[in-house]
């Protein structure tokens, strides 16, 4: 199927989370959105019932198809400091299936773009433009210059394209 395929068992161990961090005020990376196919192996017990010992109930072989960013779930961490500027190039890998709905239904499953929460960038071309529409096949640069005062935390980037923002979210 050209997917990526992942096997997660239950004696496999996590893979650290991969991290990238600004330098020297300059960040400056790459996100490939694709489709990923994952089959977990794991061991599921049913909750106690009067009459019936704990068992285990094996899923073997549970496969789903999702997104990742660069072939991971979940995608990259970003560090940045006060001050830097930030370049990310979204790339969609995504297949073409896209359909054309109506308002407030599923719909254009495999056209995402790139949006952040907490961040207080501009909202215009080509920073944070939450109407942006990257569709498959395509890509684009977002822009941003991160405060010299900004608020701490943690902060996402969900995938705000009406009508598959349920099915993106990571």
């Amino acid at each position: 199927s050209g997917l990526n395929h992942h096997v997660v068992t239950k004696n496999k161990t996590l893979v650290p989370l991969r991290f990238v961090h600004s330098k020297d005020g300059v960040l400056e990376h790459t996100l490939v959105v694709e489709g990923l196919k994952v089959t977990l192996e794991a061991e599921f017990t049913r909750p106690e019932d009067e009459g019936f010992l704990r068992k285990p109930v094996y899923a073997k072989n549970f496969t789903f198809l999702t997104r990742s960013y660069n072939g991971e779930i979940p995608g990259t961490t970003l560090g940045v400091e006060p001050g830097d500027d930030v370049t990310i190039h979204l790339v969609n890998a995504l297949g073409s299936q896209n359909e054309v709905g109506r308002v407030n239904t599923i719909h254009e499953l495999n056209t995402t773009n790139l949006h952040t929460h907490g961040l207080h960038v501009s909202p215009e071309e080509p920073h944070d433009f939450i109407l942006a529409e990257v569709h498959p096949g395509t890509q684009r640069t977002y822009e941003y210059h991160i405060q010299e005062d900004p608020q701490p935390g943690v902060h996402w980037s969900p995938p705000p394209q009406h009508g598959s923002p349920a099915v993106q979210t990571r």
